[in-house]
């Protein structure tokens, strides 16, 4: 049937989204390791940021190999749990945790940048401070992505359509042009503006016939519920099944134009 064969294309949609991920994930932890092994004893005066500024009085006397060995087996670490987590989370964890290795990497170089500090290359409280605001970033990016998982929700008012949450809409009731309810999405290229993690899809997108729309859906779901304004904005909204059909069956009590 048409709805099975759009959740068909939904899932294809989200193992495209981990693989995409991943090679996101080996791409930074790449960065990592190439940046903690290209700088050596040679190219350190010219490459490592505290270092160079030091006289050549104070480079004779810096540990430069413990330093660097230090370097070498905290990125080579990262990398490794980085990559790690990326795999794990994007498998066999909920899409809530979707954030948690960016956490978990800015974590783990707040620490690195707070152990550095015995080298004393830069200000010790210098290097606290930094690793003080990468904890806190991290903490809020893995917070993110709980907040941001959480399904909009459509509220029919007397006079306006809300959609809750965030990267929400209000459409007053004289605004609204035209509704149906449909089991296709348009397919977008690109998100513009809004969050759009394994199948949950919130804000404005791009499609590929260049329109920007609104999608407040779950892709493997539907039917979704279509709604176009006066000015032609379009958005699809469709979260639960049930839930739905039962926003469609009030909006058809408005008796507001349908969409053929």
């Amino acid at each position: 049937s048409r709805l099975r064969s759009i959740t068909a294309f939904g899932k294809q949609e989200i193992h495209h989204y981990f693989r995409a991920m991943l090679y996101v994930a080996l791409f930074i932890a790449a960065v990592l390791v190439l940046a903690a092994f290209v700088v050596n004893e040679k190219n350190a005066g010219m490459l490592l940021s505290g270092f160079r500024e030091m006289d050549a009085a104070a480079q004779a006397n810096f540990p430069l190999k413990a330093y660097l060995r230090f370097l070498r087996r905290w990125m080579l670490v990262l990398a490794t749990l980085f990559v790690a987590v990326s795999a794990y989370t994007e498998y066999y964890l909920p899409p809530s945790w979707q954030t948690a290795p960016v956490g978990m990497l800015l974590a783990g170089l707040a620490i690195f940048i707070w152990q550095s500090a015995r080298f004393s290359l830069t200000s010790r409280t210098l290097n606290k401070v930094a690793a003080f605001v990468l904890l806190l970033m991290g903490a809020g990016i893995s917070f993110m992505g709980f907040y941001e998982e959480k399904e909009s929700r459509m509220v029919i008012g007397p006079h306006e359509i809300h959609i809750e949450g965030s990267f929400g809409i209000t459409i007053p009731h004289a605004d609204l042009a035209a509704w149906n309810l449909t089991d296709s999405l348009p397919k977008t290229r690109f998100k513009t503006y809004g969050y759009a993690v394994k199948g949950l899809y919130k804000g404005v997108f791009k499609t590929h016939d260049e329109r920007s729309v609104r999608l407040y859906v779950r892709k493997e779901v539907g039917p979704y519920l279509y709604l176009r304004t006066r000015s032609g904005e379009e958005i699809w909204y469709g979260m639960q099944p049930e839930e739905t059909r039962q926003m469609a069956q009030i909006i058809e009590g408005l008796q507001l134009p349908m969409q053929p």
